[in-house]
């Protein structure tokens, strides 16, 4: 019995037995031929990080490299947010950032070879609450041809860059106030939206209603008065 080590290619083996007694002997020969099994797989450029909104989907697959040895098979890890965990091409549609690991693995018989990538999925998540529509009305009330100011702001901090679009036809990124000169009662909305690159929040809309005191007077007739000279 011997063993044969970093044996790297097909090569045959002949083992020569000699049997003898005095003077007398034969020999017999016998020959082996080790076939050498090298899955491998290589992967080529890394796979770009990818950026989506949150809700949606992006497709990741990786490289290889023609000239691989064996049948290839397919781990990733984590499976949150992935449609398949086994396939070479995989949706994603994680809730958040995440960071994904590919095993691909090579094999040939009882021989195997892995091969490793990772690919990171960030996630925007662009947000915002609005607090009430302040005004620096009492009671949000004016009298006629009076003005008013209306002011909103974020309640908590937004994720994102906000937009504000005012019921009168206002809007920026910057509009966190208006102010009206309204001739009855009128209720004004605000729609504040935030945005992280491509993606864009739901809205978040508030309202405030503004009472315009018309005060009125009625005068009656006055009869000519007649007096005495």
């Amino acid at each position: 019995v011997i063993t044969i080590n970093n044996i790297k290619t097909e090569t045959s083996y002949t083992v020569t037995a000699t049997a003898t007694i005095g003077s007398c002997s034969t020999t017999t020969e016998k020959s082996v031929s080790l076939t050498v099994l090298q899955p491998t797989v290589t992967l080529s450029a890394g796979m770009a990080d990818k950026t989506i909104c949150q809700g949606s989907a992006v497709t990741m697959a990786p490289h290889i490299q023609s000239g691989y040895h064996g049948t290839l098979s397919y781990a990733w890890k984590p499976a949150a947010g992935l449609n398949s965990t086994t396939d070479a091409l995989v949706g994603a549609s994680p809730s958040t950032t995440t960071e994904y690991t590919l095993i691909v693995t090579a094999t040939e018989g009882p021989c195997s070879f892995n091969a490793y990538d990772t690919v990171k999925v960030n996630v925007n998540s662009p947000a915002v609450a609005l607090g009430e529509i302040e005004t620096n009305a009492t009671n949000n009330t004016i009298c006629k041809n009076g003005s008013v100011t209306l002011t909103v702001a974020p309640s908590g901090t937004p994720n994102g860059t906000l937009f504000y679009k005012w019921s009168d036809g206002e809007s920026g990124a910057e509009k966190t106030s208006i102010t009206v000169t309204p001739d009855a009662n009128t209720t004004y909305y605000v729609t504040a939206t935030a945005t992280i690159g491509e993606c864009t929040s739901a809205e978040e809309v508030k309202s405030v209603t503004i009472t315009v005191n018309t005060p009125t007077v009625t005068v009656n007739e006055i009869d000519d008065p007649t007096i005495c000279a």
